[in-house]
């Protein structure tokens, strides 16, 4: 995580940013870190992602604007939708869907740990279940012309309560 593993971002929450208000930090990632915010407008919550410009580059610039770009002509019901993009004082971002749930890594980590053997793997039927849904998501977006590049367990998030699966992250997508 380097640099931004250092970045406090405590002064942030409850900073208005668009038509959204910052909660809390939710998680961090190789070049930016995402919130939990309530878009006032439609009275809801979303996930925020920032990437602050004390880390800007013109290469990171052109990558988080890539990843915003990308999901945004994507309109699939397994890829993660992007609502706005802009730009503070302080850092660019962009908002998305708020996914309640964990991703496919975190399911993969907690089922290796089971204590019972038996069920230290995903069951065939819900592997195969999701494996048909991310390649039918990527499959769309291949017929956009992007390519994500950086598809790993991390990037797939899954509702809690559907166990839908959802493809985030399109940081290095082309």
């Amino acid at each position: 995580m380097g640099a931004i593993a250092n970045i406090n971002v405590d002064h942030l929450i409850g900073q208005e940013v668009g038509t959204s208000t910052i909660l809390k930090e939710l998680a961090r990632g190789g070049m930016a870190i995402v919130f939990i915010a309530y878009q006032r407008t439609l009275k809801r919550q979303i996930a925020l992602k920032i990437l602050p410009k004390k880390l800007l580059t013109p290469k990171t610039a052109k990558r988080f604007q890539s990843e915003a770009e990308s999901a945004a002509i994507l309109s699939h019901p397994n890829i993660i939708p992007v609502y706005d993009v802009g730009e503070t004082d302080d850092f660019l971002y962009f908002t998305m869907q708020l996914v309640q749930g964990k991703s496919l890594g975190r399911m993969v980590d907690m089922a290796r740990k089971n204590l019972l053997p038996s069920r230290r793997t995903i069951p065939i039927e819900e592997a195969v279940r999701i494996t048909i849904k991310v390649l039918d998501a990527l499959h769309y977006a291949h017929g956009q012309d992007i390519v994500h590049r950086d598809i790993k367990p991390d990037n797939i998030l899954l509702e809690k309560h559907t166990q839908r699966p959802l493809i985030s992250d399109f940081g290095v997508a082309k």
